[in-house]
């Protein structure tokens, strides 16, 4: 929507402007040149962020110069409004149809005018700028970049800080002992979705005998949500999975310093009566291996390769663990297959019995053709015990290919514990002023259960025994997320890399943003001080390891630069002076952000769109990361994102295309 709008803003010749409080009138002239799929377009100030009344008076339009088809023939109070913000200045995209159909003939708008009336009470949801840190965690003490593969309880001890990490000599006060992070999950491309502005730091459990020291045999135990998140979906009482586009960890930083306060896992006692009794609970489970980009754009990854050229296996299995299930099974899924000589097809089988059958078509094989043929699917499974999905893939023509997207399961199940370890929640509980009680079987003493709703600060229940069954009470106001576990659970993190002081939060006002891969890092430096001498810039570089960690938890995220940016942008204010005006990309990208591809080129990474099958709609944009106003979101087409700042890229390749680039710049300036 914002390439379109800006393309079609027009400049119009003002017959008369009359402007009171919150009051715009004006008369237009409509310029032919600009029209387009029979709308003309007009940017319109606002004082307020908040959807303005429009009036459309005093219409005149003359003969149509040109035949146009009926299509773009619209009634006049079929306009459209689209609301938005340029550099903190509100706005609203007037699209105005220009063809009529007047006395059975078709006429073409040549001036109108045009009355807007603001109105402050209806006020759109704006979030309010927050306050930045003014400096960053990370810029005092030593710091341990840890990882994490998964979703679970990590352990680590004494021999990990001293031998694996050499961060203490010697047994240390165990309240010094803490540990960053904002959880494995990606940041919102939706401005409006508030975001971490630093590390936080996170609850954990100190094991030390309780002596408030950390010696040989002691330990700290932590709860990690991993890359993939699980959105809640509240009408259906299900969950769907969102896979981590640029990692497949998770990241955290164990630091080691007395501070004034430190976060610990708290005990949580709910006094209050049960209104709710729980003995089971809502379980998931997902299989989405994304290894495959059918079309070389876009987000959209392929997993679990099938084909009838003797290399890629013709069939696949999956087993889900659906014991003591109460419920069916639904079972969401998106496969698809491409062949260009003619059609393919895909069977299910389920248990052994032929479920269903899913026909493909044959794809073009010009570059606009789709590059693949995708067939989404829903269906329950009553099935209990072991689940086997077996899919089995055919075609005649050698080369085709199929795929799956991903099999995505919901149902309920007996709160049973197994596996030292079970995550789960309750939709059937969730309710005003409701307080559960959960009773979970096949349980022993030496299980604790944590609520992790938040993730970074869970909190441990207090629990009740009655034989082989654990009992506990929490609130039910809201749905709440438990991991139950034992010691057999803990999982051990990896070391990643001690990390160098940085402090990006401490910079001030900037004109000139450079983002750079460390490799690049001695041409970018160079081109910043170009900057500064010769145009009076003030420029700052920063490298992508120095924003994920800062503004991203550790990951490689899209999102972390934005938010790098819109630091400089908020702490602003209306002060345009020190907003900052520029920013570039020092370094190319790719579609690939896991560098799954030969020879990939992601250095400084981009956006790409959900778009994954249809070439015309799937594209990359630097744009995205200059749309820094708390309403806009890039996915979202009915409202004007409009760029806050100038953004452009170097698509250098390696530090030599780095200066020789950086050279000719210089030449030229």
């Amino acid at each position: 929507m914002k390439q379109l709008l800006i393309g079609l803003v027009a400049f119009c010749s003002i017959f008369s402007d009359t402007k009171a409080q919150g009051l715009l009138k004006q008369t237009v002239d409509i310029d032919a040149s600009q029209l387009n799929y029979g709308y003309y377009t007009i940017k319109l100030p606002l004082q307020e962020y908040a959807m303005p009344s429009i009036q459309l008076e005093h219409a005149q339009y003359v003969t149509m110069p040109v035949a146009v088809p009926d299509s773009l023939v619209h009634v006049l109070n079929d306009y459209k409004i689209v609301l938005g913000t340029e550099r903190k200045k509100a706005f609203v995209f007037l699209q105005i149809p220009v063809y009529q159909f007047i006395n059975g003939k078709k006429q073409q708008l040549d001036k109108i005018t045009i009355t807007l009336q603001e109105n402050p009470g209806l006020k759109s949801t704006k979030k309010i700028l927050k306050t930045t840190a003014t400096h960053s965690v990370l810029s005092q003490g030593d710091f341990f970049k840890i990882s994490v593969a998964k979703r679970g309880i990590y352990k680590i001890d004494y021999n990990f800080l001293k031998n694996t990490l050499g961060v203490i000599n010697g047994p240390c006060a165990s309240n010094a002992i803490h540990l960053f992070g904002n959880g494995g999950t990606m940041l919102s491309e939706d401005n409006s979705v508030s975001t971490p502005d630093d590390l936080t730091e996170n609850a954990i459990k100190i094991v030390d005998g309780g002596d408030g020291q950390f010696n040989p045999g002691d330990y700290f135990i932590f709860y990690a949500n991993g890359p993939v998140a699980w959105v809640k979906d509240s009408v259906n009482q299900q969950f769907r999975h969102v896979n981590n586009l640029y990692e497949d960890k998770s990241y955290y930083f164990v630091n080691i310093q007395a501070l004034a306060n430190s976060s610990r896992v708290d005990s949580v006692v709910i006094a209050a009566n049960p209104t709710k009794s729980v003995d089971s609970y809502n379980d998931y489970w997902v299989e989405d291996a994304d290894a495959v980009n059918v079309g070389s754009f876009g987000k959209q990854w392929w997993g679990d390769e099938m084909g009838n050229d003797g290399v890629r296996p013709t069939q696949r299995v999956f087993t889900i663990d659906a014991d003591s299930a109460l419920t069916p099974l639904t079972i969401n899924l998106l496969v698809g297959a491409r062949s260009t000589a003619g059609p393919s097809q895909l069977k299910l089988s389920i248990n052994n019995v032929v479920n269903k059958n899913y026909y493909f078509n044959a794809v073009g094989t010009d570059e606009l053709s789709d590059p693949i043929d995708d067939k989404y699917d829903q269906f329950a499974v009553t099935n209990t015990g072991q689940v086997k999905l077996q899919f089995d893939f055919s075609s005649p023509y050698l080369g085709a290919k199929s795929y799956i997207d991903y099999i995505e399961v919901n149902f309920r199940r007996k709160l049973f514990f197994k596996n030292n370890i079970i995550s789960f929640r309750d939709w059937n509980s969730v309710g005003a002023n409701q307080i559960a009680y959960y009773s979970m079987q096949n349980a022993n003493p030496s299980i604790m259960v944590w609520d992790v709703t938040d993730p970074l600060h869970p909190s441990q229940m207090q629990v009740q025994w009655n034989g082989a069954s654990l009992n506990f009470k929490q609130q039910a106001d809201q749905l709440h997320e438990f991991v139950a576990f034992n010691s057999n659970a803990f999982l051990s993190p990896q070391l990643e890399g001690k990390i160098t002081n940085q402090d990006l939060h401490g910079l001030s006002a900037k004109d000139l943003i450079i983002v750079t891969p460390p490799a690049f890092l001695s041409a970018a430096n160079r081109l910043a001080q170009l900057h500064q001498q010769k145009n009076n810039l003030r420029v700052v570089v920063a490298t992508t390891t120095q924003i994920y960690n800062e503004f991203a938890s550790g990951s490689q995220d899209i999102g972390s630069i934005r938010d790098f940016v819109k630091l400089f942008y908020q702490r602003a204010g209306t002060d345009t002076n020190q907003m900052p005006r520029y920013l570039l990309m020092f370094g190319d990208a790719s579609y690939d952000y896991k560098n799954r591809i030969v020879n990939n080129t992601n250095f400084v990474p981009t956006y790409v769109t959900k778009q994954s099958v249809n070439v015309i709609n799937g594209y990359c944009s630097d744009d995205y990361f200059s749309f820094l106003d708390s309403n806009e979101n890039i996915e979202n087409e009915n409202i004007a994102n409009t760029m806050d700042i100038g953004v452009g890229r170097l698509p250098v390749k390696s530090l030599y295309e780095a200066n020789v680039v950086v050279d000719k710049i210089e030449a030229y300036m």
